[in-house]
């Protein structure tokens, strides 16, 4: 299970359900591990993957609510 928790001035606040989802930047992690990005990518303009652990230390993700 992931878990969303939305980045505010005063620290991190959980999404308890869909509808309290808007737009903005979010922490999602799975078993207290954050999903992020390798913090040493090649430099192809190939996709590069998403990884659980990550080494990158603030892991923020934007996400648009487009409803």
């Amino acid at each position: 299970m992931w878990r969303l928790q939305r980045v505010t001035p005063e620290g991190l606040t959980a999404v308890g359900s869909p509808a309290d989802l808007r737009t903005g930047t979010y922490v999602i992690t799975q078993n207290g591990l954050a999903l992020g990005r390798d913090l040493f990518e090649e430099p192809s303009p190939a996709p590069k993957p998403v990884v659980i652990r990550t080494d990158d230390r603030e892991p923020h993700w934007t996400v648009e609510v487009l409803i």
